[in-house]
């Protein structure tokens, strides 16, 4: 199966540096609105996938990938993470436990809209990280499956040394 190629953003938000418009809000138990994009799967859906950008990126980074899926069969919803994109408090670190708690809503709030349609979690980087904690509690919510990408690693346990052995995992691991 061949990949479409890359879609090209629209260029009035491409030329002004803006994020494109969400297509839906979130709104959460403290009161914050969280903008996402949707990808509608181009007929009746097979499952959601609720997608999770990494560390200074925001919804607009499942724009390539989001269209690939929808014509597969899967919604993808992208919200911004609390910080970043268009979400509250942006370039401030809202705290793992409250990212945690904005996913688990969020997932709440698509499963309620949608009981009948399986639910996938993806996340990249930063957005895998959250989902590896949420999915590492006891009280972890029931999805279809979780995907993560290049998840990013916060703390070994290792102090001063977590940074040069994640390093030189990066560096050697193409030979391993």
């Amino acid at each position: 199966m061949k990949l479409p190629d890359p879609p090209k953003p629209p260029s009035r938000f491409a030329a002004a540096a803006r994020l494109v418009p969400p297509d839906r809000m979130f709104t959460l138990s403290d009161g914050a609105a969280i903008p996402a994009r949707v990808w509608k799967a181009q007929e009746q859906p097979r499952g959601i996938l609720l997608a999770l950008h990494g560390f200074n990126d925001s919804r607009d980074a499942w724009e390539q990938p989001a269209p690939f899926f929808a014509g597969q069969g899967i919604t993808v919803v992208a919200p911004d993470q609390r910080g970043f994109g268009e979400a509250p408090n942006r370039g401030e670190w809202a705290g793992s436990d409250r990212m945690v708690q904005d996913v688990r809503e969020e997932i709440a709030i698509l499963q309620k809209e949608n009981p009948q349609i399986p639910l996938y979690l993806t996340g990249e980087s930063m957005g895998g990280a959250i989902l590896m904690l949420l999915m590492s509690k006891s009280d972890a919510p029931s999805v279809a499956g979780t995907l993560l990408l290049a998840p990013a690693v916060w703390n070994l346990g290792l102090g001063v040394w977590s940074r040069g052995l994640m390093g030189w995992i990066d560096d050697e691991s193409f030979w391993l």
